[in-house]
């Protein structure tokens, strides 16, 4: 019966918010994984795509019902089935605790994709997963960088440790030549292969620093394999990083086409309605995609409301956001064009103003109209006719 009901809560792949196809495609899946997926008979040119090409391949099957997202599914489910029997029917309080405990950690995918294909987790729960996950990529090319810098420091700290090991294998070559010569000629006392040096008490021979030149030199190359290998895990996470704005991108230019015929409905204005100030809401947009801004406003305006509109950058202007959240009757801020600084800088002054704040992964069109019907504003508030 628990099974039944676990099964009932949980949706599938194609029918997830558009927002989590790209990370879910990108952290859920492997190179070979996808290979395994996108396998058929007449596409024998997988062996050679390159991973960002797999990432958009399976990307572009994700987003609706057919045999390859069918298949992804089940495949998901198959590898991710000790967590959905974990997480799958948890409570969401419980769920979050594990969430924030499994950031950044080998059960982070799989605890991500839970998230996705439940159905009955709050808007704002989701909001953090898919924030915390984006953020994650941001976070990744930085790592990629400070990984560049540190192979660039091996890479030349080894040349130099290579150029020295060649003066000490030839300058040992020399000493060897003249002891032999030396000892052809009859010499008492043969010249010393390794001479004393300042720094070091007594002597060391020469193959003993040769011996502790190769080891350092074997130390510095374990080092640069592993930059290296951190620096393709980077790359990986940068290419989905690139993938994901790409997608939201081609959605954003989507939904402009759709909107742009959007016109506001006849609203109220001081000189003809007299209850002026009672009667619209005052509605904040709080980041999101500042060349929508007048979107947003058309939006705003046809269901009534008078808009306002705050960037979300706060360096030195924080004061200029609480006064606009204290001035607002609704709060909308989307997370994934925001920073984190900005979103608890938002939801705190709207807990401290007692304001409504609808926190939502996205910054299309379509999830700033949605919010209305969520809220309930639409019904709430009809604009005076105009005489």
């Amino acid at each position: 019966m628990a099974s039944k009901q676990k099964e009932q809560n949980l949706i599938n792949i194609w029918e997830t918010h558009s927002c989590f196809i790209c990370p879910v495609a990108g952290f859920c899946f492997s190179d070979f994984e996808i290979k395994k997926i996108l396998k058929t008979p007449g596409n024998p040119k997988l062996a050679t795509t390159d991973s960002y090409e797999l990432h958009q391949a399976i990307m572009a099957k994700l987003g609706e019902r057919n045999r390859t997202s069918e298949k992804a599914d089940r495949f998901l489910r198959q590898k991710y089935a000790k967590a959905l029997d974990r997480f799958g029917a948890m409570d969401e309080a419980a769920f979050q605790k594990a969430w924030v405990k499994g950031l950044l950690t080998d059960a982070m995918p799989a605890m991500f994709f839970v998230a996705a294909i439940r159905r009955d987790l709050s808007a704002d729960f989701l909001s953090k997963v898919y924030g915390d996950v984006h953020m994650t990529g941001y976070g990744a090319m930085a790592a990629m960088s400070a990984g560049f810098q540190e192979r660039d420091a091996a890479v030349e700290k080894t040349e130099a440790l290579k150029a020295l090991l060649s003066e000490e294998k030839h300058r040992n070559a020399d000493l060897v030549d003249e002891n032999i010569r030396l000892k052809a000629s009859g010499a008492r006392k043969p010249v010393p292969l390794a001479p004393e040096t300042v720094d070091t008490p007594g002597q060391i021979s020469a193959g003993e620093r040769i011996l502790a030149l190769e080891e350092q030199l074997a130390c510095k190359d374990r080092e640069i394999r592993r930059l290296e290998r951190e620096r393709r895990k980077a790359e990986i996470r940068m290419f989905e990083s690139m993938a994901n704005n790409e997608q939201l991108e081609r959605e954003l230019n989507q939904l402009i086409a759709g909107f742009a015929q959007v016109q506001a409905s006849p609203k109220c204005t001081k000189e003809a309605c007299p209850n002026f100030d009672a009667c619209s809401k005052r509605i904040l947009i709080v980041g999101g995609l500042t060349k929508l801004k007048e979107m947003y406003r058309k939006i705003v305006e046809s269901k009534g409301g008078i808009f306002d509109y705050h960037s979300g950058r706060i360096r030195n202007g924080k004061n200029n956001l609480e006064a606009r959240v204290k001035r607002s009757d609704l709060v909308i801020c989307p997370v994934n064009h925001n920073s984190h600084n900005a979103c608890l800088k938002v939801k705190h002054f709207c807990n401290k103003h007692n304001k409504d704040i609808h926190m939502i992964p996205g910054s299309s069109l379509t999830a700033i109209s949605t919010v209305f019907e969520a809220s309930g504003l639409e019904e709430a508030h009809e604009p005076c006719p105009l005489n």
